[in-house]
């Protein structure tokens, strides 16, 4: 799977945020995408027999929510991969869902944001590469710094709040209360992936995609082919972790079900039901998503919070951000069907 955190500070490599016929830089992207295929390739020649521990932290104060209602994933996720005998670190995952945009509308540096500094601390601390994956960053999930400063000093200090966290986090798993599971030293990886073919109501995003500069095509029925992917990680007991690979910024509701009931009545979808949620779909102790996975289609917005016409819900004078990149509102339930037709 090719998974990109959606750095806003970054350069752009799909055309949808790039001035109408100013396209991505087809050099720079070259190299980004055999830079990648080295890395695989690189990465399979090395393998070895390994370890995985995990950790949770509960980072309520380093994100928030721009958008009505508010809801958060706050739980940062870790796993540690080691040689087999431990100690020496081959690499490290992590997991947490604030967009990477603490820099703010205003920035002007190319940044990697709070996931470049955090990818430095942790590789600092357990050694190997690591890498940070945003899970359900919709809505609008932005990263909170932990002291005031510049705004430039942000991705710093979120980053390295982050990986702190981690680390304590996995020094005390043993006495954790968050149910962690215990290391593993032996077990299966399992793949799973299957088409989806969503709607594309968006009207800019059709246009987009009509004059090439967004890639994708869309078929006769006006869909565009994406996918949904599972990776499964078990031992002999069975699941320990499962990632739900999701093309684009699922909401944090849509995970643990706490879509706003009842609807709001200025919702553009009167009587919607809600979608069912990530975590009623998967089984493993852990259950993560990995956001803009495969594929990057933009906001999965629950059906019933859809927005985009006045009167706006919550009393609001304008439309909240996220259905300006979405491909419609029913992106959400054909993305959980399909993830839910993987666990069958």
């Amino acid at each position: 799977m090719v998974c990109s955190p959606r750095a806003h500070s970054a350069r752009a490599a799909n055309g949808q945020f790039t001035p109408p016929g100013v396209g991505v830089d087809a050099i720079w992207l070259e190299q980004v995408v055999r830079s990648a295929g080295d890395a695989v390739e690189e990465a399979w020649r090395t393998r070895q027999p390994a370890r995985l521990s995990f950790a949770v932290a509960h980072l309520p104060r380093l994100l928030s929510d721009a958008r009505q209602p508010p809801r958060y994933d706050d739980d940062a996720t870790l796993v540690r991969i080691e040689r087999w005998e431990g100690k020496v670190g081959i690499a490290t995952l992590a997991f947490f869902s604030a967009s990477p945009e603490s820099l703010g509308r205003r920035g002007r540096l190319v940044s990697a944001d709070y996931p470049g500094e955090a990818r430095r601390a942790l590789e600092d601390v357990f050694g190997g590469p690591a890498l940070l994956i945003v899970g359900a960053s919709g809505g609008l999930m932005v990263p909170v710094p932990p002291t005031g400063g510049a705004p430039e000093e942000a991705p710093v200090a979120v980053g390295q709040a982050l990986a702190r966290a981690l680390q304590v986090a996995w020094s005390g798993r043993a006495e954790s209360r968050q149910g962690v599971p215990a290391d593993m030293t032996g077990g299966s990886v399992a793949f799973r992936a299957t088409r989806a073919l969503v709607p594309v109501d968006n009207t800019p995003l059709r246009e987009a995609l009509a004059t090439g500069q967004r890639r994708g095509r869309l078929d006769d029925a006006g869909r565009i082919a994406s996918e949904v992917a599972l990776v499964t990680l078990s031992s002999a007991d069975g699941p320990v972790i499962e990632i739900a690979c999701l093309p684009g910024a699922i909401y944090p509701e849509l995970l643990d079900g706490r879509i706003q009931e009842p609807q709001d009545p200025a919702a553009d979808r009167p009587g919607e039901a809600p979608e069912t949620p990530v975590n009623s779909i998967l089984n493993a102790p852990l259950r993560l998503v990995a956001g803009a996975c495969g594929d990057d289609l933009g906001d999965i917005i629950p059906a019933s919070e859809w927005d985009e016409r006045p009167p706006f819900a919550y009393g609001l004078k304008s439309a909240q951000r996220g259905e300006e990149t979405s491909p419609g509102p029913r992106t959400a339930g054909i993305l959980l069907r399909a993830l839910a037709d993987l666990m069958r």
